[in-house]
């Protein structure tokens, strides 16, 4: 094992390796493909993420490769919230947030053209909304018009002042000041401390979005007011011939649940008609439809939709709507199991803006197949779908699509990531298209392997309803660690419904270089490999997933060169409670355990968490908005939680929260620490503010790794 101070000068080594943020191609296409991306990195000394900006110019020269002629040097962007080009590509739109004289924020939205700034709008100051919302991939738009004359985007409503009950004017004010204040707003008398709900973790001053649109040429700007009182609106986009907009609109009625993650809650897709002035919902209100987005001929636009009954996460159906016939079908249906490594369903949040073929017919997204985030071709009219080919071997998902290019990022568990652009083949030979790296990939780690691991249940553990379901682990090595340093570090995911991929992650690629192996454990439950699997764990929390982590790292100490007295584990949120599970159920086997913003206790968390249906459903209870934790329900939540175990429990234990975090309330921790420092189990507690669910400040995350990597090794046997 290393010594910390060379873990310390190997994480500042690999945290400065840039990850692409966004990459699009410029609509404004003539003999070469230019593409505009954006890349961040973590930059430690600043303790913040940066970005900067990549210009790309590719020729094709052949019928499939391109070759790149032009790469420009990167340059820091500084505050830009959106960079928006306009479809004929001759204008630019940026939303730009910077801080004023008077240190308070400011908005400006400025719009180019090829060679200058031709409007700055100082938005907040004509405070006719609040701030307009980053890109959040839920709520946050920015969108030209067909004709570029308006451009549409989301802010928050623009409330009354809030004043309080004993304030009075001053007695030195002059009368003409006072009748030119009583021209202004009126403030509203003792709301200063009434709550607006947000929507949940990661939407901090989120409560109620409205869309805004501006006049490019006069920088006039309209809220529209046709939006129904009860959905808050996200995913606009300009319905055809900019005749009004169509967007997703989220029930906040009877009040807000989390958002973030979960497919499952209640929207519609709904149009809102300028001329007639009405806002009608095209697809089931008392549904969960989400992200429209048009073809390019504007006949027709594909959705999502979920499931309202069940997880957060789970598979989804993909819609098609037909503009004319006013008529909505199924592309792509919920698949339940599977066939063997066959197409396992949609498991998406949103689809990519521009996604769409030229001929009408396929569009491209992303997804998961079984531990591997994959491109997807789906074609609308024949339904066909074909998974299209990573460039390395391991995750590949898509960036942009147009004028039938497609510019996507690869990586690997030993391959950072990068861009890649191709040609989208004819209908029927996707499988065919050749990649081409728009920038040399970074060098390849060669002293990590990786491989997929498959995982069947033994007997006792088959699912009585599910009984073919298998799963996965992603297993990650170095390759030249010492016999003496044979450690492995079981890392069960969150969620529970989300799933562990062959991409690169900082964390994994550090362990291994640091001498340890990891095992990143898809457990039953997780997305990906069917929704059979899904819904297997509903109700069987702590049982289920715990039994399959822990039999897939007893399989692979079997199987590889692992010694069985140094395995340590962590986890985060769900991954964090399956942990504490862990620890308490097997107490002899793991040496060292952290657990990242862990839920310990489903009963005393189910009032204080942005999403009290989570701890119903997960148990097998159902949910209501009206439900209440009562004396049976809360019996049922403890007997699913870790924290029943903690008597049990020897192995040392380091807690790390975000102090922000509304999704896990900070004192589901402090609830083990209080009990394990009762027990004289050895425990640390590290709280991080300005953190929420995860911990991922540069700082913070930075320091919370080298305190990991600390723990393992202090309590590993030498």
């Amino acid at each position: 094992m290393k010594k910390v101070a060379e873990v310390v000068e190997l994480y500042r080594k690999l945290a400065r390796i840039p990850q692409p943020s966004w990459a699009r191609i410029s609509k404004s296409l003539g003999s070469c493909a230019v593409v505009n991306s954006v890349w961040t990195y973590r930059d430690l000394e600043r303790a913040d993420k940066v970005q900067f900006a990549k210009t790309y110019c590719a020729n094709k020269t052949s019928e499939a490769k391109y070759e790149v002629t032009f790469t420009s040097r990167p340059q820091e962007l500084a505050n830009e919230q959106w960079n928006v080009e306009s479809p004929s590509g001759n204008l630019r739109a940026i939303v730009r947030k910077i801080t004023g004289k008077k240190n308070e924020e400011k908005q400006f939205v400025e719009i180019w053209n090829g060679s200058q700034k031709l409007q700055n709008i100082d938005v907040l100051s004509l405070e006719k909304h609040g701030k307009i919302y980053d890109n959040d991939g839920y709520f946050g738009s920015v969108e030209w018009s067909h004709s570029e004359g308006h451009l549409l985007y989301v802010a928050e409503l623009k409330y009354p002042k809030a004043i309080s009950f004993f304030e009075k004017k001053h007695a030195d004010v002059k009368e003409d000041e006072t009748k030119k204040d009583e021209t202004k707003e009126k403030g509203v008398k003792g709301e200063e401390y009434v709550m607006k709900e947000e929507w949940g973790e990661g939407m901090v001053g989120k409560h109620h979005p409205v869309i805004c649109i501006l006049d490019v040429d006069t920088g006039d700007i309209r809220i529209l007011d046709n939006v129904p009182d009860h959905v808050s609106p996200g995913h606009v986009v300009w319905a055809p011939d900019d005749s009004g907009v169509v967007f997703t609109g989220w029930c906040h009625e009877p009040y807000r649940l989390g958002v973030i993650y979960c497919i499952n809650r209640q929207s519609a897709v709904y149009y809102l008609d300028f001329q007639k002035a009405t806002c009608e919902a095209l697809t089931d209100p008392d549904g969960a439809a989400r992200c429209p987005v048009f073809s390019p001929d504007d006949s027709s636009f594909v959705f999502l939709q979920s499931n309202r009954k069940g997880p957060h996460n789970h598979c989804s159906c993909l819609c098609k709507y037909d503009w004319q016939k006013k008529e909505s079908t199924v592309v792509c249906d919920i698949v339940g199991t599977p066939k063997q490594n066959g197409f396992p369903g949609v498991y998406e949040v949103t689809i990519p803006r521009d996604c769409w073929s030229t001929d009408n017919k396929r569009i491209v997204i992303g997804s998961l197949w079984r531990s591997q985030a994959v491109i997807l071709v789906i074609n609308t009219e024949t339904k066909a779908v074909i998974r299209l080919p990573s460039d390395c071997g391991g995750d590949i998902s898509v960036c942009h699509v147009w004028n039938d290019v497609i510019i996507a990022t690869c990586s690997a568990p030993n391959q950072p990531h990068y861009l890649v652009i191709g040609q989208l083949p004819a209908e029927g030979q996707e499988f065919n298209i050749q990649w081409s790296p728009l920038d040399s990939p970074s060098a390849l780690f060669g002293d990590i392997l990786w491989k997929i691991l498959v995982h069947r249940p033994t007997k006792e553990r088959i699912h009585p309803k599910y009984d073919t379901l298998d799963y996965e682990s992603v297993f990650i090595k170095p390759s030249n660690a010492e016999q003496s340093s044979r450690s492995l570090v079981v890392f069960p995911h969150g969620g529970p419904h989300s799933v562990f991929t062959t991409e690169f992650m900082l964390y994994a690629a550090l362990f291994c270089q640091s001498g340890f192996s990891v095992l990143m454990v898809n457990y039953r439950g997780s997305v990906g490999f069917g929704n059979d699997s899904v819904f297997s764990l509903l109700g069987n929390v702590g049982d289920q997933d715990v039994k399959d982590v822990q039999a897939a790292a007893e399989e692979v100490i079997s199987k590889e060169d692992i010694d069985p007295n140094k395995v340590v584990i962590w986890g985060g949120s769900h991954g964090g409670f399956l942990t504490a599970h862990l620890i308490g159920q097997y107490p002899s086997f793991y040496k060292a355990a952290v657990c990242r913003n862990p839920v310990i206790n489903i009963a005393s968390m189910s009032g204080s968490t942005d999403i009290c249906d989570w701890n119903f459903t997960e148990c097998g209870l159902e949910f209501e908005y009206k439900s209440l934790a009562d004396g049976n329900s809360m019996s049922i939540m403890w007997s699913k939680s870790p924290l029943q175990y903690v008597d049990k429990i020897q192995t040392p234990v380091m807690l790390m929260i975000g102090l922000d975090d509304r999704r896990v309330p900070p004192k589901q921790s402090y609830e083990l620490y209080k009990a394990l420092k009762a027990r004289k189990v050895p425990v640390r507690y590290i709280a991080y503010p300005d953190n929420g669910h995860p911990i991922v400040k540069v700082d913070s995350e930075a320091d919370a790794f080298i305190n990991i990597y600390k723990w393992f090794t202090d309590y590993l046997p030498q």
